[in-house]
């Protein structure tokens, strides 16, 4: 406990105020970067690279910040205040996870469509106004973060937020500006047809970005000013989603869930084979009455799935280092005199300090990690000072102890398998394919009125499908081939790629950017396109030709592929889907209503041709994406 504690304790709220902190100055920091590349005149390729790392770390930090939160709970006692800076917390991860979808998607529209001359003479128009809104968002976060994340908003704090937050707006609004008027410019003399067919095929990948950039900064403005109500009403944010409570040990959905049942047959199976085997004894090998073989049980038990036979050989290092260290450590400084217990109590501390190390800050050793400190201060503390002698004989007993504990687990692991990584990885992948093909599918259906957003459910299984294909790849295969890791990993990639356009697309698509918000005019412009059918159909084909590929990663033998027999899988469908985009860039361009000028006040998030930009750039991405995760499998098939 005190090595938790020394030099600092780790609480949980602290570690996420500390990452909240981190997020708030690489986010607002990630768009500064962006927009800057965006207002180069030709892309820089060395640019782009350093945005998709930025990224990346953007992804860890946020995912991070999600366990922190939800082990803060623990931390609160019913303190008021506590509980106030995890609903702030909670609130600002919306942020970052929505900004962070929307970055994502406006990085891969830039990558994916050519610069023109337009673009390099519209961003040279707004690059002065874009960097100053950028910057100013960014202060106004810092001013946030000092502010409110210490769980009291004084007077002074909330009208330095107030003043932080009309100066974005005013920055807002001379952007918005800016924009309107570059567009005006660059696109005069000609007629609107040709402008608007203009702006969503040369200026694409601007409008897009004008818009997320937008949404980004009425997410910063109303994050503040919720603080400011806040600091008010201490109930304003709503209550963070907790960890299930204890009428959860009787759900019905839990207990009869298949996977959660094989779990629990697996280690009471496991565990009252040790306390027979304890009971009856082994001739001289285990003595009799002896619980020793079902304790170390229940401490291997885990529910890993392909990597049970690599994690019980861990197992086997830390129980066995873990004791050996701690009988060594503990026979050394056995005696009563006052040098001793000092060294034992440092050994101690510094060993635990280590292997508490381990545990925390490392992905592939922390289990072990977690062996060495059970078992080694265990070790350690047993009996008192002068009380204890070497007994290499009782060594021995425990190292067999803990080889039969580790045998009945990977034999009741085997015999009651419930199944093998790389078939769940390849359910999962199959579907998250089918959940996107039910999302766009009902996101274009003009008998659905709202939209419901699936970018959860999506992103659920390709993350199961990833944690699964990380197992898979440690998985005994014996007689099957090997796991084709590298490209499942590409898979996994260009699946988020796909699902982050359609995150993207999702808030761009509803009238209050919410899930379950009514479908707004843009999108209705859309559908009521006539050549909106074909491009969904020439897309559904793409997905289609997709989905046999995936049985790659079930195919088990040196046999030539069986998908590859079918010529739709290596169609590209690329000159369909061209056909299909310019029919309707160019039925959309007849259509003046989404010309026509914004409301006084309005974003560029609720213009009309920037929404139209998102909806067509988000489908060009999705099929890229889709793309990527063809070329993966066939790489390797």
């Amino acid at each position: 406990i005190m090595v938790t504690f020394v030099p600092y304790p780790r609480w949980s709220q602290s570690e996420a105020k500390r990452t909240a902190g981190k997020l708030i100055h690489h986010l607002p920091l990630l768009w500064t970067t962006m927009a800057e590349y965006y207002c180069e005149e030709r892309p820089n390729v060395y640019h782009a690279d350093q945005i998709y790392r930025d990224l990346e770390c953007l992804s860890k930090l946020a995912t991070t910040m999600d366990k922190y939160i939800s082990n803060s709970w623990y931390e609160c006692f019913g303190r008021r205040s506590w509980h106030h800076v995890r609903r702030i917390l909670a609130e600002l991860e919306k942020i970052i996870n929505e900004s962070y979808d929307r970055l994502f998607s406006t990085y891969s529209v830039t990558q994916a469509n050519e610069w023109s001359a337009l673009h390099g003479d519209l961003a040279k128009r707004i690059k002065p106004a874009l960097l100053a809104t950028a910057q100013e968002a960014e202060a106004l976060l810092q001013v946030c973060f000092q502010s409110a994340f210490d769980g009291v908003l004084t007077e002074d704090e909330e009208a330095a937020i107030k003043a932080s937050c009309e100066s974005v707006r005013r920055c807002e609004a001379a952007f918005t500006k800016a924009f309107t008027e570059a567009r005006e410019q660059v696109l005069e003399h000609r007629s609107e047809q040709r402008r608007n067919q203009q702006c969503m095929e040369e200026l694409l990948s601007d409008h897009v970005f004008v818009l997320h950039f937008s949404s980004f900064i009425r997410k910063v403005l109303g994050f503040a000013d919720d603080l400011v109500q806040q600091g008010r009403n201490l109930d304003h944010f709503p209550r963070v989603i907790e960890l299930p409570t204890l009428s959860s040990l009787f759900d019905r959905s839990v207990l009869c869930n298949a996977e959660h049942f094989n779990w629990s047959l697996r280690a009471a199976a496991s565990i009252f084979s040790g306390f027979l085997i304890g009971y009856l004894g082994l001739s001289e090998l285990f003595n009799r009455y002896d619980a020793s073989i079902a304790c170390t049980v229940s401490v291997l038990l885990s529910k890993f799935v392909g990597s049970a036979m690599v994690q019980n050989l861990g197992r086997i290092q830390g129980v066995v280092l873990g004791s050996v260290i701690g009988e060594m450590v503990h026979t050394v400084f056995n005696s009563c005199e006052g040098w001793s217990v000092f060294a034992l109590a440092t050994s101690l501390y510094v060993y635990a300090a280590a292997t508490l190390f381990v545990l925390y800050d490392s992905t592939q050793y922390s289990y072990l990690g977690c062996l060495l400190a059970a078992f080694g201060c265990g070790k350690m503390m047993m009996g008192g000072c002068g009380a204890h002698s070497l007994d290499k004989g009782a060594g021995y007993d425990e190292i067999s102890t803990t080889v039969c504990a580790t045998g009945l687990v990977l034999l009741f692991d085997i015999v009651f398998s419930p199944g093998r990584a790389s078939s769940f990885a390849h359910t999962a992948l199959t579907e998250s394919v089918g959940l996107l093909e039910g999302a766009l599918s009902m996101h274009f259906d003009p008998s659905v009125e709202d939209v419901r957003f699936h970018k959860g459910e999506v992103h659920d299984a390709i993350a199961h499908a990833e944690a699964m294909g990380i197992e898979a790849a440690a998985e005994p295969r014996y007689w099957r081939t090997a796991w084709l890791g590298g490209a499942f990993s590409e898979a996994i990639r260009a699946a988020y790629q796909v699902r982050y356009s359609l995150a993207a697309m999702e808030y761009s698509m509803s009238e209050d950017f919410q899930d379950g918000g009514r479908k707004n005019a843009a999108m209705h412009t859309v559908m009521a396109a006539p050549s909106c059918a074909a491009l969904l159909e020439a897309m559904a084909r793409k997905v289609g030709s997709v989905r046999p590929l995936l049985d790659v990663f079930v195919h088990e033998t040196c046999d030539r592929f069986g998908a590859l027999k079918d010529p739709s899988v290596v169609h590209s469908y690329r000159d369909e889907i061209e056909k299909a985009q310019r029919s309707i860039a160019s039925d959309l361009a007849q259509d003046t209503s989404i010309s026509r000028r914004a409301v006084e006040g309005a974003t560029l998030e609720q213009d009309p041709l920037c929404e139209v930009c998102v909806v067509i750039g988000s489908l060009d991405c999705m099929l890229n994406g889709i793309r990527e995760l063809q070329h993966a499998i066939l790489r390797s098939a």
